[in-house]
């Protein structure tokens, strides 16, 4: 996707807006749920509990995407998929 580019997943299991940032050219995914504050609420403690899981989850993250293994609605492994295994494996 391009900067500025805005596109909505409707075969994802709850709503995605996928878009580029300007500024950053990073991608961002943005889920709609009710789940959603819960599950930040819970990552945030559970990563100040465990400051270590960070660059853990950061370079798992980037093989992830190398791998071309990082969308979950192609069959990949999620941000919150892979931050549950590494919890577990904590």
């Amino acid at each position: 996707a391009q900067a500025g580019s805005l596109e909505v997943l409707r075969h994802a299991s709850v709503p995605i807006l996928r878009f580029v940032d300007i500024v950053s050219g990073l991608p961002i995914d943005v889920s709609i749920n009710n789940a959603g504050r819960a599950n930040a609420d819970r990552t945030r403690i559970e990563l100040q509990r465990r400051p270590a899981m960070r660059p853990v989850l950061l370079a798992l993250k980037v093989l992830l995407r190398q791998l071309r293994l990082h969308e979950t609605y192609s069959g990949g492994i999620g941000s919150h998929l892979l931050f549950s295994m590494v919890l577990k494996a904590c």
